[in-house]
């Protein structure tokens, strides 16, 4: 599975599970990369703190939720939360590894 189908099926999940109504998801594709955005209707714009500075790692490695977004934020170069129309858009910027095509 590359990076991207991890980053949109995290963040799409969390939209499908966190938030009402309908989630649309939009996709750049530049030549050195992928910008993924996944608009909702939430309102947390804090969503993407995703571990305590004293959390104990054990203890995040064998949760059984709630690392999405740590995944995440390991994979992406660069993720952000803004607001949008009637919502918010989680944005994920992957870099194309070099030399794949």
């Amino acid at each position: 599975m590359h990076d991207l189908d991890i980053v949109a099926s995290e963040v799409v999940t969390n939209a499908l599970k966190h938030t009402p109504g309908a989630v649309r998801m939009r996709l750049e594709i530049y030549e050195r990369g992928v910008a993924m955005g996944v608009i909702d209707r939430g309102d947390d714009f804090n969503a993407l703190i995703v571990a305590p500075a004293d959390a104990d790692p054990g203890d995040i490695i064998e949760a059984t939720s709630g690392r999405g977004l740590l995944i995440v934020s390991c994979l992406a170069q660069c993720l952000k939360v803004e607001p949008a129309a009637d919502g918010k858009i989680v944005t994920a910027v992957l870099e194309r590894p070099a030399g794949a095509r």
